[in-house]
């Protein structure tokens, strides 16, 4: 398959602080959502949960009431208890649900049970229900705001039985759970957005280059010097185009 080389060389708007903002982020949202999906998700991929990074936030969890406690100058562990029930509560359920998902993922893929290793899982059932905005978007509002709202209906109700400290860290969590899901397909709708202009690039570029038309329905232009020569013209057009395993694709 031929590639052009004017669409991955001049036709990208590319935006660095963004992208380096969106990559930063989705690379320290994996904790934090990871904290909500051993609640909310079913069946993830062998490579998409891992042992490790619960076992690093099992320890934040055990660990941190332990560190707050040291801070409580006079207090015993009744006053620790009656602060953080909920959390040691969280906890428990953490380490819980963690060894049922670790159960669920732990196989490989095989002949018999084809899987993807980097799925994200399954939605809970009453979540998959909930139909809003069009059948097409459906799984994209769920996955964005529909499971973060309930994570912050549960801090809301730790908020409500004074357990602050766990309502603060699922209200963020959910937050950020939010932020990396809309980054995500963002990622996803660039991404598609780029193959169809790829398309579009080589249906017009054609005419937009050797013919100097700029009046193309699509809104394709050319940007660049033209030869005035039609032999110079042709032969340029054609080194534009290469192999697609010679092209990096950057954007």
């Amino acid at each position: 398959m031929k590639k052009n080389l004017y669409f991955t060389s001049v036709c990208q708007r590319r935006n660095p602080i963004r992208e380096a903002l969106l990559n930063f982020f989705l690379g320290i949202a994996s904790y934090p959502k990871l904290l909500l999906e051993v609640f909310i998700r079913r069946d993830m991929g062998c490579r998409y949960f891992n042992l490790f990074p619960v076992t690093v936030i099992g320890l934040f969890l055990i660990i941190f009431p332990l560190f707050m406690a040291s801070m409580m100058h006079g207090a015993d562990w009744s006053d620790i208890m009656a602060l953080n029930w909920g959390w040691y509560l969280f906890t428990a359920g953490f380490l819980i649900f963690s060894y049922f998902r670790y159960q669920e993922s732990k196989y490989y893929p095989d002949e018999k049970h084809m899987r993807f290793s980097r799925s994200t899982g399954k939605l809970l059932p009453f979540v998959e229900n909930i139909g809003l905005g069009p059948a097409r978007n459906r799984t994209r509002i769920q996955e964005t705001f529909v499971e973060p709202l309930l994570v912050i209906g549960v801090a809301i109700l730790f908020y409500i039985v004074n357990q602050y400290t766990i309502a603060a860290l699922l209200f963020c969590c959910a937050l950020i759970y939010c932020l990396s899901y809309i980054g995500i397909y963002g990622q996803g709708d660039d991404f598609v957005l780029d193959k169809i202009d790829e398309l579009i690039c080589a249906e017009d570029m054609a005419d937009a280059f050797k013919h100097g038309i700029t009046t193309a329905p699509s809104g394709f232009r050319f940007f660049g010097y033209r030869p005035e020569s039609t032999k110079l013209l042709e032969d340029l057009y054609e080194r534009m185009l290469v192999n697609s395993d010679y092209v990096t694709e950057t954007y």
